[in-house]
């Protein structure tokens, strides 16, 4: 942990040797033993040559360091069998730092034994008691180093684990990629067996359809049958009927036969008859349509004598009216004649009082255009008035915060100069006493805050002059530094992420006003074709409610033909869903989607406008495909594909499918 240690292990080139601990295998149970006795020992770094690093220790000042050569000595081997030297090996030579410590079980055991050690001999027990001859030192210590051989026994270990796990992972990879490419293999196979079953689908469906038209017909051919069998059954009754009827007929017939060769001699006598009355019959018919020709001579000549007897009363009750006017046309001349100076006096005077009163309105209307002009000006100019006082106002609402923060400044400052004050111990009252005494006495002098700051800063100066008193202060002062430019390159950061925010929401702001004018100028152009074709004439156009297109809400201004609206209400609910199809197929024409639902749009239009609208769809569905909903027959005879829904029996819905081309087919080869 020692940062000092670790930058001359880095600049030593050392830094990756092994510790002396990594070298060791201690046999179980002992290690706390070999703990206990080498300590700081277990951290010390492996090296080749101690002599090549001697130039470089000189500049370990405060720290502590343990370097072990690496390498087996020559020194004897020990005959001893209880040696904690026994119960250890390692690659480096151990008995400079096991020699002579000798093993016990307990501590029982070592007391005994500690009569008979030397004095460069001691004993150590499997829990870390170490006992010399006239000594004993117990470590329960938890340091830095307790435990590093058995953690480094769990390493070894965890790391023989570690390499048969990843054998295993290994092992477990190659079976999972096999495992990964058997369900590839599977899921290729469930999408070709789906796609199967899709076309199965597809093909089940078509032949339920099928199934369904054709047992349509076969219910359609069986109900005709039926109604043949009872037209059948009808007509053998009435040809039974007519045959009973013709037998009578007969019968009647044989009968008449009879009877008019009975009645054929009266026939005969009678028709002699006949004819001489039908003679005398019209000699008595021309004498009367000679009379008759003579009486209507005679009537038109008297009708005509009417009517000129009637022309000549009528002429002479004219005239007489005529000469009644004339006399009264010439008595009111008399009457006019004789009274013509005075209305022409009286017709002067009134006019001359008119124009007189002309030049009055005409003056009172001048003065009252000069007075509204005046108003006017004088409003102009309470106007101007009004908005320098309201920017005199805005200025001193400005001075006023600006006075309100300097005030705020003051009174923080002064907050902080008592606390300063109260720090150092003075009280303020006695303070201003005596800086009213040195003005007294110096009554010349007059010293202002600015000097008695100038004052404050020579003070302060000779303060700092005198040293820091905070030891701390410099680690302080570093800290806080280290924690400003965090800090500071925090707010960088922020900053520069602010401005990359501020310019891609104004990129944004502008490619959103871009596109939105090119949308709405293009539904524009579309509604203005759509709404003519849908209304036979009238104009439809968007118009904006705003000038910021970000904002700007768009307003549907249409003019159907032969009306003026102004308000939405006035138009009918036709007129308002032709008006929102218009719409809705202007925004299809911009992003077509693949299909588009219509749900009963039809339902409030009339058969005129049920046509175009049918027409349009029908133009439109070359690029958009169209699932309508609709009971107009008229909207029906358009689509390719009919879908029904029946209910045969109560509470039981059956859907009915019906393709339009093949059941005009059918209903051809039928007919």
């Amino acid at each position: 942990t020692d940062k000092a240690i670790q930058q001359w292990l880095e600049k030593s080139g050392i830094s990756k040797n092994a510790r002396f601990a990594e070298q060791l295998k201690v046999n179980d149970g002992w290690e706390l033993a070999v703990e206990t006795v080498l300590g700081d020992t277990l951290e010390a770094v492996c090296v080749d040559n101690i002599d090549q690093y001697s130039a470089e220790l000189n500049s370990l000042q405060e720290s502590n360091l343990l370097l072990v050569e690496n390498g087996q000595s020559s020194a004897p081997a020990s005959t001893a069998s209880d040696l904690l030297l026994d119960k250890v090996s390692s690659d480096i030579e151990l008995t400079q730092f096991l020699h002579g410590i000798r093993c016990a079980d307990t501590l029982e055991e070592a007391l005994k034994m500690r009569g008979s050690l030397s004095a460069d001999e001691s004993i150590i027990t499997r829990d870390g008691v170490w006992v010399g001859a006239k000594w004993l030192r117990i470590s329960r210590d938890k340091d830095a180093s307790t435990g590093v051989l058995a953690r480094e026994q769990s390493i070894r270990e965890l790391q023989q684990q570690l390499t048969e796990l990843e054998a295993k992972a290994e092992k477990v990879n190659v079976e999972l990629s096999s495992a990964r490419e058997a369900l590839q293999a599977k899921e290729q196979q469930r999408e070709e067996q789906q796609r199967a079953l899709n076309s199965i689908h597809s093909r089940l469906n078509e032949i339920t359809a099928q199934i369904t038209a054709r047992e349509s017909r076969h219910e359609h051919i069986t109900k005709r049958g039926n109604d043949l069998a009872d037209e059948l059954e009808e007509t053998q009754k009435l040809i039974s009927r007519d045959e009973t009827e013709i037998e009578t007929a007969t019968r009647n017939r044989n009968q008449a036969l009879a009877n008019a060769e009975t009645m054929e001699a009266d026939r005969k006598a009678l028709q002699g008859q006949r004819e001489t009355l039908q003679q005398q019959q019209q000699q008595h018919r021309s004498n009367l349509q000679q009379h008759r020709e003579q009486a209507h001579q005679l009537a038109i000549r008297v009708e005509g004598l009417k009517t000129r007897l009637s022309g000549l009363q009528h002429n002479i009750q004219r005239m007489e009216q005529a000469q009644t006017m004339q006399l009264q046309r010439q008595q009111e001349l008399k009457a006019l004649l004789s009274q013509s100076t005075l209305p022409t006096e009286q017709l002067e005077t009134e006019l001359k009082a008119l124009l007189e009163q002309r030049l009055k309105t005409e003056e009172a209307l001048s003065e009252a255009r000069r007075k509204v002009e005046s108003i006017t000006h004088t409003q102009r100019t309470l106007e101007t008035q009004r908005s320098e006082y309201e920017q005199s106002a805005q200025r001193v609402r400005s001075q006023l915060e600006k006075l309100r923060l300097d005030s705020q400044e003051t009174r923080v400052r002064s907050k902080t100069s008592l606390e300063q004050l109260a720090e150092t111990g003075f009280e303020l009252e006695p303070l201003l006493e005596k800086l009213e005494t040195l003005q007294a006495e110096d009554a010349n002098a007059v010293i202002s805050s600015k000097q008695w700051e100038m004052k404050l800063a020579e003070v302060a100066a000779k303060i700092s002059r005198l040293g820091p008193i905070n030891l701390a202060a410099i680690e302080e002062y570093k800290e806080q530094l280290q924690r400003k430019e965090y800090l500071d390159e925090q707010d960088r950061d922020v900053t520069a992420a602010l401005d990359i925010l501020e310019q891609a929401i104004a990129k944004i702001d502008k490619e959103t006003r871009t596109r939105f004018k090119e949308t709405f100028d293009h539904v524009n152009s579309r509604i203005k074709e759509m709404f003519p074709k849908l209304f036979g004439g009238g104009i439809a156009y968007l118009e904006m409610t705003g000038d910021d297109l970000l904002n700007t809400g768009v307003a549907i201004m249409a003019r159907p033909p032969g009306k003026r609206i102004s308000n939405i209400h006035l138009m009918s609910g036709g007129e308002k869903a032709l008006t929102a199809v218009a719409l809705v197929f202007a925004i299809f024409e911009l992003n077509p989607a693949p299909f588009c639902m219509l749900d009963e749009v039809d339902a409030p239009l009339d058969e005129a406008n049920v046509g175009r609208f049918c027409q349009l769809v029908k133009e439109m569905s070359e690029r958009v495909q169209f699932i309508f909903i609709t009971h107009n027959k008229s909207t029906m005879e358009i689509s390719e594909h009919l879908t029904g829904v029946t209910m045969r029996e109560s509470g039981v819905s059956r859907l009915v499918s019906v393709d339009v081309a093949e059941a005009a087919t059918m209903a051809g080869v039928g007919a």
